[in-house]
């Protein structure tokens, strides 16, 4: 990735406040109320503001709508208060674990500069659909934020790449035993570790 436009980025406010205000000029009046929430300092500092721009800007697909925002649920919430920067989920099917992780990293990628985000799932359908949703969470962001703070460019299939920031969003597939391999990775999300090949000791060394 090429350097930071540090310069760039401190004329843009490149922060999570600061793209908060600048969305909460573009969208309706409830959720400009939540976004000037998120924006206050006591939030600020209890360390929310993360997943109130979560469910205020980010949107997932519905099990019966095109689209919904994406509300944190109960068991994204506990792990949100409890992880620290290395866990393991054992993961049970339908608590929305890989959504969280992905908005989560999503949002860091975009707030801050020279990030470099990997998520690696077990097959190539599994990244195929993980990619779709980080991609519709970018696509679904107010245009302004989009036009004015974070322009980004698309490397590949797979890959989101903010070059004003000089962050990256990818999402590899555990087939590739290079995924990752001579990079500073500063998220890492290993979906499915039990269903890789040969159990994932190449690809997590």
């Amino acid at each position: 990735m090429a350097g930071v436009d540090e310069d760039g980025v401190r004329r843009m406010g490149i922060d999570e406040v600061g793209l908060l205000r600048e969305c909460g000029q573009r969208v309706e009046t409830k959720t400009r109320w939540r976004i000037e929430q998120a924006a206050g300092e006591e939030i600020r500092r209890c360390g929310k503001v993360r997943d109130f721009m979560i469910e205020a800007l980010l949107k997932i697909r519905g099990k019966d709508e095109p689209e919904l925002p994406l509300a944190l649920n109960r068991a994204q919430k506990e792990y949100s208060e409890r992880c620290h920067s290395r866990n393991i989920i054992l993961k049970a099917r339908q608590l929305g674990m890989t959504t969280y992780i992905a908005a989560r990293y999503f949002v860091q990628t975009i707030t801050h500069p020279g990030v470099l985000t990997v998520q690696v799932a077990h097959n190539q359908e599994s990244a195929e659909e993980i990619f779709g949703m980080v991609r519709r969470f970018w696509e679904r962001l107010p245009e302004g934020m989009k036009e004015r703070a974070l322009p980004t460019s698309y490397a590949n299939s797979r890959q989101m790449v903010w070059p004003r920031l000089d962050s990256e969003y990818r999402v590899a597939t555990a087939a590739d035993a290079n995924a990752g391999r001579g990079l500073t990775i500063h998220y890492l999300h290993c979906s499915e570790v039990a269903r890789w090949p040969r159990g994932g000791e190449e690809v997590l060394a």
